[in-house]
């Protein structure tokens, strides 16, 4: 489930609110205001919640060092595209003591060389490689460059969901939960629960 950026009191509500109702993942949006206090409180209400970061390319102005180790008590499992596409060479080589995945800077395979050494994982939606057919093929070919994958979505109906399937059965991070930010889904769409998705 994704927990929207806000005021600190709010996006730590949010995120209380859906562990109550059994999320087991938390995807926090971030963005340059109160990185680590709101990551604070939100560990403070999901305790044993698993949390991902996405740092919607906002931190580039950031030190990143002191910052992926201020992050590093709270037991985060990953963080999303923390500098802005493009700038993804500021990462290279760079300690971190929290794996990093790309996402805006990686659509197709033809950005992948660029990722080597700046990433751990990416995050594969078939919106940006514009299929399941080029995202099957960014899959194998991310792996055999020692990545892993992440599977994410844009807002969308369980329709969408569905076809990601494919990459999200062997993903190590799944986030498909356009659905349920949707006013209303499609007639036998997938069903969110106690932190499962089912058919």
């Amino acid at each position: 489930m994704t927990v929207s950026v806000a005021e600190l009191s709010d996006m730590a509500e949010q995120a209380k609110d859906y562990v109550s109702q059994g999320a087991t993942l938390l995807k926090v949006k971030l963005d340059d205001q109160a990185v680590v206090e709101k990551i604070a409180a939100i560990r403070a209400v999901a305790p044993s919640a698993k949390i991902i970061v996405d740092a919607n390319e906002a931190w580039a102005q950031f030190d990143l060092n002191a910052l992926f180790a201020s992050l590093k008590p709270f037991n985060i499992t990953m963080i999303e595209q923390p500098v802005p596409s493009g700038q993804d060479h500021l990462l290279k080589g760079m300690e971190h003591p929290i794996p990093l995945c790309a996402d805006e800077s990686c659509h197709t395979r033809e950005q992948l060389p660029d990722l080597v050494d700046c990433y751990e994982m990416i995050n594969i939606k078939l919106d940006k490689t514009g299929g399941l057919t080029e995202a099957l093929a960014l899959e194998k070919e991310a792996r055999t460059a020692g990545l892993s994958i992440m599977c994410g979505c844009m807002l969308g109906s369980s329709l969408a969901m569905k076809a990601a399937l494919p990459i999200a059965t062997n993903a190590e991070v799944v986030d498909l939960d356009g659905p349920v930010l949707l006013g209303s889904d499609v007639e036998k769409g997938l069903t969110y629960e106690q932190g499962q998705l089912t058919l």
